[in-house]
């Protein structure tokens, strides 16, 4: 009989690493960015800089589209071009 294969260090973790454990939690940690920004663009008090507010309004816009490929990608769709191998 093959002696057992025993668990390398190295591969504890590999099943973190799937797809399907990965992207549940990266889509709800990425609905909670666009979240707080929505919250911090509401709470933005009269009199602020322009430079500060768009700064808010931009990254909420690059989490809202960053969220919406997380989505996609959850759903069965491409969710971007990575560039490599999948899995």
């Amino acid at each position: 009989d093959p002696p057992s294969r025993r668990l390398r260090p190295e591969e504890q973790y590999m099943a973190y690493l799937s797809r399907k454990f990965l992207l549940p939690r990266l889509v709800m940690a990425e609905r909670l960015l666009v979240e707080r920004y929505d919250n911090a663009a509401g709470a933005l008090p009269d009199g602020t800089p322009s430079e500060v507010a768009g700064l808010v309004h931009r990254m909420r816009a690059e989490h809202g589209a960053a969220l919406e490929k997380l989505e996609r990608a959850a759903a069965g769709g491409t969710g971007g071009s990575s560039g490599g191998a999948g899995g």
